[in-house]
This record gives C-alpha cells, structure tokens and sequence, in this order.
C-alpha cells in the first residue's frame, strides 16, 4: 500500500534515513527540520523511526519524543489522504460549523481526529482557520472552501471519492 492509494506510510530506508540526517547534521534547530522530511515521506512520524533519527543526531529519546509532541505540525499516527479540517472556531461555531462536523461524522462513521477505515479522509476540528469572513469554512489538504453548508460539506466529501475510485481506476488500467 502507497501513500498515494490511501495516505498510508511510503517506506524509507534507514540508509535515507541516516542520508537525511547527515545533511542536516546536529546543529540547533536539525530535529525540527529533518523530522519535517520524515513526516513528508510517511504523513507522519513513526516512534521507529523517530528513534533511528535521533540516534543518527546524537538526541536522546527523550528531547526527540519531546519536539515531536511540543509542535502541533507533527503526528504520531497515520492520518487519511483527506485532512477536512473544520473551523470550529467563534465566527464558524455562530454560523453553524458544528453542523459541518456532525455531517462529516454521520456520513464517515468517524469522530474527532479519527480516519475512516480506508484511510482516505481524517477529520480534524480546529480553533480558527483565519478566514472568519468566509465562515464557517473548512481546509483539505491546504485549500479553503468557504461559506460552506453541511451539504455542501457531503457534496465535496463525494467529489474526493469519486475522484479517488477514477484515479485508482486509471492505476489499475495502466499496470
């Protein structure tokens, strides 16, 4: 399984592994930076690899572990290929986001920080996306989509789908 099917873990050696490492060295401010690489390969960072890292740099386990928890960009688990991330935020929540989250839920069978069972979408309320005027508004994977309505949050979450089977499709009819 690739990332790219189901946004699960893209295998990396420990050769690239210590390769990454190596260019950044230990200088102060490398764990956030090669940890960054790590969680771009994988969608996250795995406790063995987050180990094999901060062996490579000199880093007890501990001081890693506490970097990778400290910063909110990092996760420990894998996450779908799909971030919704929902505003829940004072605008969002007046103008109804929490009818976006409840359908997502309904209709994904998932709850807060949970991923669907294929791997494809992850639901991720957060505090405030910084677009009150669009409220209440939702990001995927990096892009906003505001003014939304609850079906109109189905409607995309539909579209990721058939999307997603078309391009699994084509794999399919290329090998």
């Amino acid at each position: 399984m690739t990332k790219a099917e189901h946004g699960a873990a893209l295998e990396i050696t420990d050769e690239q592994i210590d390769q990454i490492c190596e260019e950044f060295g230990n200088r102060e401010g490398s764990v956030v930076q090669v940890l960054q690489i790590i969680q771009e390969k994988y969608g996250y960072v795995p406790a063995e690899v987050l180990e094999r890292v901060g062996d490579d740099l000199g880093i007890p386990h501990s001081k890693m572990f506490g970097v990778l928890t400290f910063y909110s960009q990092f996760y420990q688990e894998p996450r779908g290929k799909f971030i919704l991330k929902v505003c829940v935020g004072t605008a969002c929540h007046v103008r109804g986001a929490e009818l976006l989250v409840d359908k997502i839920k309904e209709n994904l069978h998932i709850e807060a920080g949970e991923n669907t069972e294929d791997m494809m979408f992850t639901l991720e309320p957060v505090a405030c996306l910084g677009s009150c005027a669009l409220a209440p508004m939702a990001m995927v994977n990096g892009n906003s989509f505001g003014k939304l309505s609850p079906d109109r949050m189905l409607e995309m979450i539909h579209q990721f789908q058939e999307e997603e089977a078309s391009e699994n499709k084509e794999s399919v009819s290329a090998s």
